[in-house]
């Protein structure tokens, strides 16, 4: 989501998912159509709307690849924790067989 100012002056939170256009009016402010037919006229400039949606899906994109990294890791830890698990039954066995 993405914070506009439409031209009536109230902040809206904008799905950019759902942006199918945005162009500049004479006034040089931005008239965004939507996926579903719906036109929001914006106090800021296209240019302005375009950069908010390409900074928030970048964000989302940083985002992704750190929980990516994150269960990376995790799954990593998992399976370092069961190999070693796995080792200690044949320890406890090799220690009974010697004792």
């Amino acid at each position: 989501m993405i914070r506009v100012i439409r031209d009536d002056g109230v902040e809206i939170l904008l799905n950019s998912d759902l942006v199918q256009t945005v162009e500049d009016d004479k006034e040089r402010n931005a008239i965004i159509t939507l996926a579903t037919g719906e036109i929001i006229k914006a106090k800021s400039p296209a240019y302005d709307i375009v950069g908010k949606i390409k900074a928030y899906l970048q964000g989302i994109k940083q985002e992704r690849k750190e929980y990516e990294k994150a269960v990376e890791k995790a799954l990593k830890e998992k399976e370092k924790q069961q190999a070693k698990a796995a080792k200690k039954p044949k320890e406890k066995n090799e220690k009974a067989k010697r004792g």
